[in-house]
């Protein structure tokens, strides 16, 4: 791993967490929201392990991801769920 910030490695690791960053932020708060809802609940625990695949696929890709995931599909299902739970953007 610290090889490979030599060489560009760092810029494209401060990028990666720059997008990485409000999905855990959205997915905390989410996680507080969906608090007593089982099935909501349930949802956000799905959504955690994507979070920790897109992890993967950002920061060592070597590994594969079991599901494909992206920022924008993390994104989009992060909206989703913050609409069911009535949270206003």
């Amino acid at each position: 791993r610290l090889k490979k910030l030599v060489g560009g490695g760092m810029e494209r690791d401060r990028l990666a967490m720059e997008s990485l960053s409000p999905l855990l932020r959205r997915h905390a708060e989410l996680s507080e929201l969906c608090r007593g809802d089982t099935k909501k609940q349930r949802r956000v625990e799905k959504l955690r392990w994507s979070l920790e695949e897109l992890r993967v696929s950002l920061f060592a890709q070597e590994l594969r991801t079991a599901e494909s995931v992206s920022v924008k599909k993390l994104g989009a299902a992060l909206d989703e769920l913050s609409i069911e739970a009535g949270v206003r953007g």
